[in-house]
């Protein structure tokens, strides 16, 4: 009897620190912040414009998805919580209609990233608990015929992934990048710079993440041998 082995993993991924540096994250809510992203919204604000979701560093992205066609993407960035506007005028219920339903369905979302980035996004994860609990929550509903119960994670802030509850496959800090090949390999997490975001190191520290749990026990997708030559 043969059994078909999921090839599919998840990418869950933030914005803020990794596609653009932290310090242009858009934050707190008041009338001038939401006000910036109604107009991200509404596409009458481009992200380049704020320094937001830049180009250079979703090519990065979308590159490192490109050698890994198995890997769909997640979102795990606080730009997951923009569900309601508390500023707009309540007196235009086609622009309070229009506002829920692309936010809601992350389409304002994929209309801001390359191409090969919002084909793969299948979704955001939830709110309740840690970082590491709402991605293994999502992973965990996701059908198990389809996707490996195996994830990677690339972030900027340790706090969503303390050492004591899961130990980074990669970290960044002012000494450079540092690899562990002996966490496990079923949730990998790569942390980086956020002032500086997705790097070509960091990229390549990502592809070798991928490598990593795409090689984890049964799965039939990537070959092990290829870490060692992608952290040299």
């Amino acid at each position: 009897m043969t059994v078909d082995i999921p090839e599919r993993i998840v990418l869950a991924v933030d914005f803020d620190g990794v596609t653009h540096s932290v310090t242009k994250e858009i934050k707190g809510m008041d009338r001038d912040t939401e006000e910036l992203r109604v107009q991200l919204v509404r596409g009458t604000v481009t992200p380049a414009s704020l320094g937001l979701l830049c180009e250079d560093k979703q090519q990065l992205l979308a590159e490192v998805l490109m050698r890994h066609r198995h890997v769909d993407v997640v979102l795990s960035s606080a730009w997951r919580s923009w569900e309601g506007f508390n500023f707009i005028d309540h007196d235009e219920p086609e622009d309070i209609l229009f506002e829920l339903r692309h936010v809601h369905t992350l389409d304002w979302v994929k209309r801001l990233l390359l191409p090969v980035i919002s084909s793969r996004l299948i979704g955001a994860t939830g709110f309740d608990g840690s970082r590491i609990d709402q991605i293994r929550a999502f992973v965990g509903q996701l059908d198990p015929a389809v996707y490996r119960h195996c994830w990677v994670a690339i972030d900027d802030q340790v706090a969503h992934f303390p050492t004591e509850l899961i130990a980074p496959f990669y970290r960044e800090d002012s000494d450079g990048g540092h690899y562990d090949v002996g966490v496990a390999r079923d949730e990998v997490v790569v942390l980086i710079d956020g002032v500086h975001g997705l790097t070509a190191a960091s990229a390549q520290a990502l592809d070798a993440a991928i490598v990593f749990a795409s090689s984890c026990p049964d799965f039939a997708g990537q070959h092990p041998e290829r870490i060692g030559e992608l952290i040299q």
